[in-house]
């Protein structure tokens, strides 16, 4: 799981922290700061373990994974709301934007494309080979595709690379 992002046009860096509550229990909070440095900021506290922060590409929010699924940052606010897919919640380990900022890739037991604004799946998931997870998921950058960089199986051993490629979601819409 990625614990750093950078945004697209290269100005802020997102990242994992470990902050420690009033009682003592460590959770890791998303911050951040401008990449020179200044202007720090920081999500609203969670009790949730935060984790692979990925940007929109107009740096207007980002997402991050948790244990309670994908949830998306306010930037204006630092509020924190659930990412989901029409009613239901999105579980993943990675997250990417595709470069317009409408479609969102998330890599779990699964590589899935979502509207990024929530309302909807978009084409058929593709599953990785049993046994693994998708570690790094991005959208391919010379046409719609998403694939997945870094397979991870349960025993804990990984492989990285372009290990898998997913149909362009056009083409998955239009399939019967």
């Amino acid at each position: 799981m990625g614990c750093s992002g950078i945004s697209w046009d290269n100005s802020k860096i997102a990242f994992i922290r470990p902050r420690t509550n009033s009682s003592a229990q460590v959770h890791n909070d998303v911050f951040i700061v401008d990449a020179n440095g200044d202007h720090w900021a920081s999500s609203t506290p969670s009790t949730l373990n935060l984790s692979a922060p990925a940007w929109a590409p107009d740096a207007s929010g980002l997402l991050v994974s948790s244990p309670n699924g994908v949830l998306s940052v306010n930037l204006a606010t630092g509020t924190l709301t659930q990412f989901k897919s029409g009613a239901n919640n999105v579980f993943g380990l990675a997250m990417a934007f595709d470069a317009t900022g409408q479609k969102v890739v998330v890599g779990t037991s699964g590589i899935f494309t979502y509207k990024a604004d929530g309302s909807g799946q978009i084409g058929a998931a593709f599953a990785t080979p049993h046994n693994t997870t998708a570690e790094s998921v991005a959208f391919s950058p010379d046409g719609p595709g998403a694939s997945a960089a870094a397979l991870r199986a349960a025993g804990g051993s990984g492989r990285s690379g372009p290990l898998h490629h997913r149909r362009p979601a056009s083409d998955l819409e239009a399939a019967p």
